[in-house]
């Protein structure tokens, strides 16, 4: 309490921050009988949903700290549809629409708002759901100070090796490196649009997959046809409704496949056991009879963590349970990998069809590299007859480089503003995902517009009605960087998204996913130019899981420079 007699307001929120967490867990203790009893009928819960927790806290406490800008806004323009919405629909597609909703909630009429109502719809979901319990160590060592350093240099190693196979693109070389950005571009001709065809959203797909197994598993995955088993399984459980879908289905569902699940258990056990047995040789051998691996005659490891589990192995002391780090790899999996592969290539799409948005990207992408090199030459002086490939940090480098004079990876990253733009905006005009669903009641619902929503859709907020309202954007449905850029319009944009989070509890793999995004952008556009093919996108517009997927393949052309 300060001198005036007011309590110090930060000795108030460490208070808070200590007795909150202990009231939340008695409460859901309290409440376990009735829990169990909802879990039971839905069936046996996958070890995932540990890892889940993370996005559960950070959704919730985001609409609390967004509460009074939403109330402001409302009071601004009380008729304004965007702040007072429902989005009813099958899995697969929406079926409904509207912007001001009085409906008929299981034989009680009420109208739901933006928030006003959020208690109603949230009961039963997170019961069923989600198991609160305070545990998601498989992020934790990422923020340990060096090791998001370590992450990016990881990527950008791997992202040299996926994005030209992929992409088709030319390998790695010193060459590709060196070449000047005004070069990238080159006019298109049948031969090197026919020989360089790809599927945008599936090529990123693959990509995607395939980066966060390898930089969370290891090489092994890739070269042991481990991937391939890994992505199979993701597929097996739900093939007809896409990951996003997997998760619902997986935790509020019967339609868990256990087949699917003892794959992942497999592939994971098999992963974690060479890298135990790794660390154990390192470590002089074993663990002691209380289950601590043994200290004595241990020598420290010189080479850097082949992936995100090993990292986890040799920071932890004890064995770890396959079933728990199985959930966490699959959450970590789908939490990075839906909504990052479709922001990816609609981020791709839109380069390819706004030149001076292009023209911006390449230009700091030029500057970037030309900065790197300049502080190369400046602190890392070679002679003459030893200029060469090396110079350029190649793949096999990357994971040695360590020198604080030079620009960190994860720096260089954070630096890409136009990039990073870029993908905001994408998240902004095609939002993925909806908000919060729940299956309606077996008494329906009656919609103000007269519709009647059928027992079994859900209802969810999209928050698209959110990101495309005048009432925060001029031209909403305009592609147009400036917005996250300016400041005074960048204030305004991060408040009206809801896809990262916002306030203090951002979304947790935003930063992984933007660094991974940003990466495969930049090595894209090293080895050419993006050219649309389709001329139009069907989409469908609120689909669960990613609301702008589109209908058919879209094809663009990867034009090599010369």
């Amino acid at each position: 309490m300060s001198e005036s007699g007011h309590i110090d307001p930060v000795v108030l929120a460490m208070v808070m921050a200590i007795v909150t967490p202990i009231v939340i867990m008695y409460m859901h203790q309290k409440r376990a009988p009735s829990r169990s009893r909802q879990t039971a009928s839905a069936g046996p819960l996958p070890p995932s949903h540990r890892g889940f927790l993370p996005y559960v806290g950070v959704a919730l406490t985001f609409f609390k700290d967004i509460n009074a800008f939403l109330d402001k806004k409302r009071t601004e323009h009380p008729n304004d549809g965007p702040f007072r919405f429902l989005v009813a629909g099958k899995w697969w597609s929406v079926v409904y629409a509207t912007e001001d909703i009085k409906l008929v909630l299981n034989g009680k009429e009420s109208e739901l708002s933006f928030l006003k109502g959020f208690e109603e719809l949230m009961e039963g979901l997170l019961p069923k759901a989600f198991t609160f319990v305070p545990r998601h160590h498989f992020f934790l060592p990422l923020f340990r100070e060096g090791n998001m350093e370590w992450f990016c240099r990881l990527l950008a190693a791997e992202v040299e090796i996926q994005v030209p196979l992929l992409f088709r693109l030319p390998a790695y070389s010193h060459d590709t490196l060196k070449r000047p950005v005004q070069s990238l571009s080159t006019p298109s001709t049948p031969e090197n649009a026919s020989s360089n065809l790809i599927d945008l959203f599936e090529t990123c797909r693959h990509v995607v997959m395939r980066l966060n197994l390898r930089v969370l598993l290891g090489p092994r995955v890739l070269r042991d046809g481990l991937c391939e088993q890994y992505y199979a399984a993701f597929d097996t459980i739900d093939p007809e409704k896409g990951l996003v879908d997997t998760m619902t289905s997986l935790l509020l569902g019967p339609q868990k496949k256990e087949e699917a699940w003892a794959t992942l258990r497999e592939i994971t056990r098999e992963v974690l056991e060479h890298y135990e047995e790794k660390e154990s040789d390192a470590r002089g051998g074993g663990y002691t009879n209380d289950g601590t691996m043994k200290a004595q005659g241990a020598q420290e490891q010189q080479e850097a963590p082949e992936c995100v589990l090993d990292l986890l192995v040799r920071q932890s002391n004890v064995p770890l349970d396959v079933e728990e780090v199985a959930g966490d790899v699959f959450a970590f999996v789908l939490a990075a990998f839906t909504n990052t592969y479709a922001v990816l290539a609609w981020s791709l799409w839109e380069l390819a069809g706004n030149p001076e948005v292009r023209e911006r990207f390449l230009a700091e992408c030029g500057r970037l590299q030309q900065q790197k090199e300049r502080e190369q030459r400046e602190h890392h002086p070679r002679p003459p007859q030893s200029r060469g490939r090396e110079e350029s940090y190649p793949e096999e480098k990357l994971l040695e480089r360590n020198d604080e004079t030079v620009t960190s990876f994860l720096a260089e990253v954070d630096g890409c503003k136009v990039a990073r733009a870029i993908i905001e905006e994408v998240i902004r005009l095609h939002t993925p995902g909806l908000f919060f669903r729940k299956v309606v009641a077996p008494s329906g619902i009656l919609l103000s517009t007269g519709h009647q929503v059928p027992v079994g859709d859900f209802l969810a907020f999209s928050a698209r009605y959110i990101h495309t309202s005048p009432a925060l954007h001029t031209n909403p449905d305009r592609f147009d960087i400036e917005r996250h850029l300016m400041e005074r319009e960048k204030k305004r944009a991060d408040l009206s998204a809801l896809q990262w989070g916002g306030g203090r509890h951002p979304c947790l793999g935003a930063r992984f996913a933007v660094m991974e995004m940003v990466m495969i952008m930049r090595r894209v556009y090293q080895g050419g130019n993006v050219r649309r093919v389709t001329e139009m996108i069907e989409t469908h517009r609120g689909q669960l899981g990613t609301s702008d997927k589109p209908v058919r393949p879209v094809y663009v052309a990867l034009e090599r420079a010369v």
